[in-house]
């Protein structure tokens, strides 16, 4: 009986009014999806909306001040017909009304401009807060959107916090913390996001709608699903493992996420992610370009594979396809091979530091050694201790 089957919506629409009512009071919802019993208030103005005049049911039952009720009554008394704004119109009138720009416009080509008015413009806030209540309410599959939404303007409040403690040199317990400390902070805080997002399509209420996107063709996609995934690629905890970061593996996920929401979606999933970092502090996006600012440290094995025996290529290809760092751990202690190429590969990444000190200054600054193998490595060393130094 969902709602969300247009055949099934109208049908129940066009109901002789008795029948209406008992599919209404059995399902718990009408057919615009409005709920019919989940309390005394939408219990009766089920009923009366069967069995007043509509002219009445305008002034009684419909939201708005007393001109305005009396306003719709008077016009459904004389056959016309006057409806209150939805909080959807309100919310996308809002928009346009700060932008002069078509709703559709901004939330295209404006994510930035569009996320600072759901979160940052008092007035925008509340409008679209209501909107996003009156959807969960009615269960419509426009609360998945509401959701993620959410879930990234929770993400960027953490992660902006953590900026703040870094430019304090303490969190809110006064514990020190530096950029080791807003390095995990962003990474944890994004990897949350990620679980989050990938959680959102198993639970039941959503499940059927993502089951149905992946279902209709690239150009039906949604933008809110691509970027959903998008995210979900970029900060799966699974590629950050105790032995460095999967670059490999990311990279072969996007490109199957490219092809799959083609060129167009795709542009526009880079755009709002590069607009959504350009609003936060410069530390964060210091934390992340340094990432892949790392990579070559990180990929460094790549330029002794081949020089080794075919035999270790071997198992050390295999030993780096491995995502989880417990069955990682087990085959390093069972593999006398693997163990003698990380020796290799430790040494390289030493030489590698000497003669790259920016990458020794990254992995300083962020805590992934406590070993300077450079000048400029040992100086962010001193200056990280003199923050600690009262």
């Amino acid at each position: 009986m969902s709602m969300d089957n247009p055949g099934l919506s109208w049908w129940r629409g066009n109901l002789a009014p008795t029948a209406s009512i008992g599919f209404d009071l059995i399902t718990g919802k009408n057919f615009v999806g409005d709920p019919t019993r989940d309390g005394m208030l939408s219990f009766t103005k089920a009923l009366a909306s069967r069995l007043l005049p509509k002219w009445s049911q305008s002034i009684l039952l419909e939201g708005g001040n007393i001109e305005g009720k009396l306003a719709r009554g008077a016009a459904s008394f004389f056959g016309l017909r006057a409806r209150s704004i939805s909080k959807w119109e309100q919310w996308t009138a809002y928009v346009e009304q700060a932008t002069g720009m078509k709703y559709d416009t901004v939330a295209k080509e404006n994510r930035d401009v569009l996320n600072r008015l759901q979160t940052q413009d008092a007035q925008g806030a509340e409008l679209y807060q209501a909107w996003s209540d009156d959807a969960a309410k009615r269960g419509r599959l426009g609360g998945a959107v509401v959701a993620e939404n959410k879930f990234r303007a929770d993400w960027q409040d953490a992660v902006s916090i953590g900026a703040d403690w870094l430019a304090a040199g303490k969190d809110d317990k006064g514990n020190v913390f530096l950029e080791p400390d807003l390095w995990n902070w962003v990474w944890d805080n994004s990897g949350h996001l990620a679980e989050q997002l990938g959680t959102l399509r198993e639970l039941p209420v959503y499940k059927d709608y993502y089951a149905e996107l992946e279902k209709r063709p690239t150009k039906e996609g949604t933008f809110n699903d691509a970027w959903a995934k998008y995210w979900e690629v970029q900060f799966d905890p699974a590629l950050d493992t105790a032995f460095g970061y999967n670059y490999d593996k990311r990279d072969e996920n996007l490109i199957a996420l490219r092809e799959q929401v083609g060129e167009e979606m795709w542009a526009r999933v880079l755009k709002a992610d590069k607009d959504r970092w350009a609003t936060l502090p410069d530390a964060i996006r210091n934390v992340r370009d340094a990432r892949d600012g790392l990579r070559d440290y990180y990929e460094v094995d790549k330029q002794l594979l081949p020089l080794v025996a075919p035999i270790v290529r071997e198992k050390w290809l295999a030993y780096s396809a491995i995502l989880g760092d417990a069955e990682r751990n087990k085959v390093y202690a069972e593999e006398p091979l693997v163990r003698a190429m990380q020796a290799l590969v430790e040494k390289a990444r030493v030489n590698y530091r000497q003669q790259h000190p920016d990458i020794d200054v990254l992995l300083i600054r962020y805590g992934m050694t406590t070993k300077p193998a450079s000048i400029q490595g040992f100086q962010e060393q001193q200056r990280q201790r003199q923050r600690v130094t009262p």
